[in-house]
């Protein structure tokens, strides 16, 4: 049968009361042909997170309503080698509760890093190039998150490695590691192939939320703290380092946090320029109007979240999209302008050039 995860938030939530609830959930299994298996808990938060096999995800509801009048934030079917990617396998499990090896309860975090391998120019053909990642530079990233903890997510695109931890620790020491790593090649190596820039990004959270799919908050804040992360910089979130246990001291020019209220910014900010990518009206004015702030107000929070200018900010977004649609090889170069919110296909190449150093229609 399909895996299904669903999401409870619960006032006054009690581990009594949770084994109660499992034990009834149980009693009603066969009735509604459910297969209810454990889930994770986390008391301060009052979140639950039940995964259960089931026909559909009316049989999810059904078999909580029934049993103790419970209804779901949000039912999600996951898959599951991603769910066993993100959550592992052979779990400590009593009275339906997950456990940590020490016997302390597994609130359900999880904790990513993502690395972004700035592409270099590589010529492919006579006249053409490629933007990728040194073979040599692949095989040293690759290697190194082979000898961690982590588990690596398939991503798109080229020059893209996230890795997932269970503990906010190992994953702060293994990014640091491959960084100091990087940073030792880039700085002494004068091979072509180790000139390359590169950021990290690190972040975590719980399997699900109202609005989104299996951790897909969480890839996505990664993803973008990435974007912002400066050169050879990691840039955490504040529950990485509350959850890491970090001091103060910790944070140096290579690991930086931001925090709550440009985190927040942050977000909202992107939403907004993501969704409105293909619209060629998507300027300052408008990114103001929408976010509801005056001008000066949205130039002081984008510097003070990404380091960059509202039309800076706008305009990196419109290229690293265009680079993974041109990627993508499905798509001429006035499709790929018309998508990004360029009307001019002649202008749209002048960007393009001046950001990879490459026309588009030479990219192969």
């Amino acid at each position: 049968m399909p895996l299904f995860m669903d999401f409870h938030i619960i006032d006054g939530i009690t581990i009594e009361g949770l084994k109660e609830g499992h034990i009834a959930d149980k009693a009603l299994e066969s009735k509604h042909n459910t297969r209810i298996l454990q889930f994770w808990v986390n008391p301060e938060m009052g979140t639950v997170f039940c995964l259960m096999e089931a026909p559909n995800k009316e049989a999810c509801v059904a078999v909580h309503q029934e049993s103790h009048g419970q209804i779901a934030c949000k039912v999600e079917e996951v898959e599951p080698g991603f769910f066993h990617l993100f959550m592992g396998e052979n779990h400590r499990v009593e009275h339906g509760i997950v456990k940590q090896d020490d016997g302390s309860i597994d609130l359900g975090y999880r904790f990513i890093f993502t690395l972004e391998i700035e592409p270099l120019v590589k010529s492919s053909a006579p006249g053409m190039f490629e933007l990728k990642v040194p073979a040599k530079v692949d095989e040293l990233i690759v290697s190194n998150i082979r000898s961690t903890e982590g588990r690596e997510v398939k991503t798109e695109g080229a020059g893209t490695y996230t890795v997932v931890f269970k503990d906010a620790m190992l994953a702060v020491e293994a990014a640091s590691e491959l960084q100091r790593i990087l940073v030792e090649k880039t700085t002494h190596s004068t091979e072509n192939d180790w000139q390359i820039n590169f950021r990290i990004g690190m972040t975590g959270g719980q399997p699900l939320t109202k609005d989104e799919g299996f951790f897909e908050r969480v890839l996505s804040r990664g993803k973008r703290l990435t974007f912002i992360a400066k050169n050879k910089e990691i840039l955490m979130s504040p529950l990485v380092k509350s959850q890491a246990g970090l001091k103060e001291d910790s944070i140096n020019s290579y690991l930086q946090m931001i925090s709550e209220p440009s985190l927040e910014f942050l977000e909202n900010l992107f939403n907004v320029v993501e969704k409105e990518i293909a619209n060629d009206q998507l300027n300052v004015e408008f990114l103001s109007r929408k976010l509801g702030i005056s001008r000066p107000q949205l130039y002081r929070k984008t510097i003070e979240a990404t380091g960059k200018s509202p039309s800076s900010f706008i305009r990196e977004v419109r290229m690293q999209k265009a680079l993974a649609l041109i990627q993508t090889k499905k798509y001429n170069i006035s499709e790929v302008s018309l998508q990004v919110g360029i009307n001019n296909p002649s202008y749209f190449s002048k960007c393009f050039r001046e950001r990879f150093g490459v026309p588009p229609s030479k990219v192969s």
